[in-house]
């Protein structure tokens, strides 16, 4: 009934995070990858810097994980 197709929208709702915030993870670590054999100073800090982003465990909704991430979330707030 309901309580079931609830669980299940929630349920989907985490396994959406888990995944978002894995990529996020991997991100992080290829950047920071790149930035150890960049050459160019500027491009090197860049990337640097999103590792460091990347790796931040700051997103507390949905909406701070996906602006991380560079998406373009609406305000309804």
């Amino acid at each position: 009934g309901e309580d079931a197709s609830r669980y299940h929208f929630y349920r989907s709702i985490c396994i959406v995070c888990d995944g978002i915030m894995l990529f996020a993870k991997r991100y992080a670590a290829e950047c920071a990858r790149r930035a150890e054999a960049e050459t160019d100073p500027v491009r090197k800090a860049e990337l640097e810097q999103m590792a460091r982003n990347m790796a931040r465990e700051r997103g507390t909704t949905i909406e701070d994980v996906a602006r991380s991430l560079g998406i373009q979330v609406p305000s309804n707030r």
